[in-house]
């Protein structure tokens, strides 16, 4: 058997090439056809596993531990059967344990799930969390919802149960179909405006260079105040400081229409009172 540092280079490119379209019997066929080169198939994965070339980790039961699964699989749940049979070096997984029973062909009556239930709920291990969350996600049929794509929010609906842009739903219920090429527009330019007056069609890409202004501001503020809310709801507390967007600047907030990034230790105060000077001498001009 050949030594795996002792292959051929134009056999390793060969194999580097063709390890991910090709089984390795296939593989194996491939380089003995072509290169005329007799190799053997634990050298050629010798070779692959030693280069990280692993299609799959595969995990391999031993006898013990399957007869383990099976006198406990109807009395234990999937995470208590993986945690007993875990050791330091070879750690057993909860989707291990799912896809052995499947290959076994088992599965767990309602009575089961209830029983393993129940005794999760005594131990205080039992949790539904993320089921909770699942259903706090869950958006409705034909309910509305915001996404943000490359900084630009835009509201969706869901249509038999997939998520569509809203404006060119509901101008395609109104007016009919929509041809190809042609894309739905605000006339104010505020992509949260979803007034079915506020719509309009036009071909492409056509808005001028100050509607597409006017857009971008909208779509800023609409970021900037949903990352102020995620940072006061995180912390509880009522704060203008907004969470920052580079490392070492912090974004700070200085009223409706001023926003500044300055550098962490600097004094906030007296940012504020020049800013607020300023703005008394300019209303004062007025």
């Amino acid at each position: 058997m050949k030594r795996v540092n002792q292959l051929p280079i134009a056999i390793k490119k060969e194999v580097r090439l063709k390890w991910r379209t090709l089984t390795n019997d296939q593989l194996l066929t491939h380089l003995i056809e072509n290169f005329d080169y007799q190799l053997g198939k634990t050298t050629l994965r010798n070779f692959m596993y030693s280069n990280g070339m692993k299609k799959t980790n595969c995990f391999r039961w031993k006898q013990t531990e399957t007869d383990y699964l099976l006198k406990h699989y109807q009395s234990k749940g999937n995470i208590e059967i993986a945690k007993k049979l875990s050791t330091k070096r070879r750690p057993v997984t909860k989707k291990n344990v799912e896809k052995k029973m499947k290959l076994l062909g088992i599965k767990r009556t309602a009575e089961e799930k209830l029983l393993i239930i129940g005794n999760h709920k005594k131990q205080g291990t039992y949790s539904r969390a993320n089921y909770k969350r699942w259903e706090q996600k869950k958006i409705p049929e034909e309910g509305l919802t915001i996404t943000v794509r490359n900084g630009r929010p835009t509201y969706m609906i869901k249509v038999d149960g997939i998520l569509t842009p809203y404006p060119r739903h509901r101008y395609a219920q109104l007016h009919g179909q929509i041809e190809p090429g042609m894309r739905i527009h605000y006339k104010d330019c505020n992509p949260l405006n979803i007034d079915d007056s506020n719509f309009e069609l036009r071909r492409g890409c056509s808005y001028s260079k100050l509607e597409q202004t006017k857009y971008n501001r909208y779509c800023r503020d609409y970021i900037i105040t949903a990352k102020l809310k995620e940072n006061t709801t995180a912390k509880n507390v009522t704060s203008p400081v907004i969470k920052p967007t580079t490392v070492g600047i912090i974004t700070l907030r200085i009223n409706e229409k001023t926003v500044i990034q300055v550098k962490p230790g600097t004094n906030i105060e007296k940012i504020k009172e020049k800013y607020s000077v300023q703005r008394m001498l300019s209303n004062a001009k007025q």
